[in-house]
C-alpha cells in the first residue's frame, strides 16, 4: 500500500522492530506470550474503503499451535496470502459479498 519494496535486510530489520504484521489479530489471551505485535489490521485497505477478497481461501482452520501445524499447509497459504493473482478488491460496502463461492466462481470465469 505504501509503494515500498523490501529487501531481505528491510525485513530482517522490521521484524526486529516489530513492524512487520505476523497476523490479522492477536487472541487477548496470548497477549503475555507473544514475542511479535504487529497486525497485519493496522496496513489494511479497508481504511480507504476497499474490501481485499482472496479467490483461494488463506485461513489455515485450525488452532494449533504455530510449530504443529504441518509446514507444506503453512507454505501453501502463506504464498496464497502474498499471491498477486489470488487477491480482488471491490468496494467496501458491498461487505462479504466477495467471500461468497458462487461470487468468486462467476468472477473467475
Amino acid at each position: 500500500m505504501s509503494g515500498e519494496v523490501p529487501t531481505i535486510e528491510g525485513l530482517i530489520d522490521g521484524f526486529a522492530a516489530d513492524r512487520i504484521p505476523v497476523s490479522f489479530a492477536h487472541k487477548k489471551e496470548e497477549k503475555g506470550h507473544r514475542r511479535y505485535h504487529c497486525t497485519l489490521g493496522a496496513f489494511t485497505v479497508n481504511k480507504k474503503k476497499w474490501k481485499l477478497c482472496h479467490i483461494k481461501k488463506v485461513g489455515l482452520k485450525t488452532r494449533l499451535p504455530l510449530e504443529e501445524t504441518d509446514i507444506e499447509l503453512l507454505k501453501e497459504r502463506f504464498f496464497l496470502l502474498l499471491a498477486p493473482e489470488n487477491h480482488f478488491l471491490l468496494p467496501l460496502e458491498w461487505g462479504g459479498i466477495g467471500e461468497a463461492k458462487e461470487f468468486i466462481n462467476g468472477f473467475i470465469e
